[in-house]
């Protein structure tokens, strides 16, 4: 027994993880050995299977980085890309887009969208200076931005300021336009019909300025002021230019008042130009659209029974066959092949 104790004291110390330290001669001859050398591999294991993951996770974390700088770069070498931050739009913006007024809109919009309308302010007049002077579509989108500005972040004097200024550097009857446009669509009932007045007097041989208001006034259910404004007009716009002005209110009424009062007004006019073919072409497609079929056949037979070259009546023999094919009978369909035919018949004899 003491040869066995005096083995034991000078048998070695093995140390294992943990801080544990068990004499060698019972590391292998005590019954909780197999279990410790578990608890060691185990423990080296995890040790092992940590190493592994955070190797992993810094090869995810260089992936991760490796693609999105080539995502950038790829963003950075489109030039259709759509810029997400304001660096990007400062980067744009000196650059090849100096003279877009869509993309100068845009960084507007950017900046509204932070809630810093001063700061879109500043932008707008940028773009104002930006903008190459030769470029007048682009600048006359900007103006129209900029009131579109004031109108929701602005007061009416400074609406009003904006547009005076953009007046002075456009082409004034672009500007006033535009304004009642604006104005318009916002339902600003009142200040559309001040620009409206204001734009008769300017520009009262325009024929756009008089059916613009007529329009205005139609949809507002107020078309006897609105049919008051073609007398007038023709006290104002030069000769050449009243055609065009009653053909604009007579379809206007088609749309927008009463058909039947289209309908007189077209008659006036093609009873005092009956060879005036695109009269008679316009009043067909409003028929077309508004009427039932014998009104617009009664039409065509109108059109197709008068006195005009050739060429003209193959215009509208071939519009009454289309309507015919599209909307009638296969009788409406023979009968309109025949009216050719006998058409074709009477100019060779």
């Amino acid at each position: 027994e003491e040869d066995e104790e005096e083995e034991a004291a000078s048998a070695p110390v093995v140390s294992l993880p943990g801080g544990l330290q068990v004499s060698g001669a019972r590391l292998f001859d005590a019954p909780e050995a197999a279990q410790l050398k578990r608890a060691k591999k185990a423990g080296e294991e995890k040790a092992e299977d940590s190493k592994t993951t955070s190797r992993r996770k810094r090869k995810a974390a260089r992936l991760a980085e490796e693609r999105e700088v080539e995502q950038r770069e790829a963003y950075l070498a489109d030039p259709e890309a759509v810029p997400r931050d304001d660096g990007d739009f400062e980067r744009v913006l000196t650059g090849a887009k100096k003279n877009s007024s869509e993309m100068w809109i845009r960084y507007v919009a950017h900046a509204l969208s932070k809630g810093e309308t001063p700061r879109a302010r500043e932008i707008v007049e940028r773009a104002l200076k930006a903008i190459d002077f030769r470029n007048e579509r682009e600048k006359l989108n900007v103006w129209i931005a900029y009131c579109n500005l004031e109108l929701t972040y602005g007061t009416r004097e400074s609406l009003r300021a904006i547009f005076e200024r953009s007046a002075q550097v456009i082409d004034p009857k672009k500007a006033y336009a535009n304004m009642f446009n604006i104005l318009d669509r916002a339902d600003r009932v009142a200040e559309a019909e001040e620009i409206a007045t204001q734009c008769l007097k300017k520009f009262k041989q325009s024929t756009e300025s008089w059916t613009r208001f007529a329009l205005f006034l139609h949809k507002r259910g107020r078309a006897p002021e609105a049919r008051a404004l073609l007398k007038r007009s023709l006290q104002s716009l030069p000769p050449h230019k009243h055609m065009k002005a009653r053909l604009a209110f007579a379809q206007m009424e088609y749309r927008e008042g009463n058909a039947e009062h289209g309908r007189l007004m077209f008659e006036e006019m093609v009873r005092q130009h009956p060879k005036r073919t695109d009269l008679w072409s316009v009043y067909l497609d409003m028929e077309i659209k508004t009427s039932p079929l014998d009104i617009v056949r009664a039409l065509f037979e109108r059109a197709t029974s008068l006195s005009l070259s050739a060429r003209r009546m193959q215009f509208f023999l071939k519009r009454y066959l289309a309507f015919e094919t599209e909307h009638g009978t296969p009788e409406g369909v023979e009968h309109v092949q025949q009216r050719a035919k006998d058409y074709v018949a009477a100019q060779a004899s």
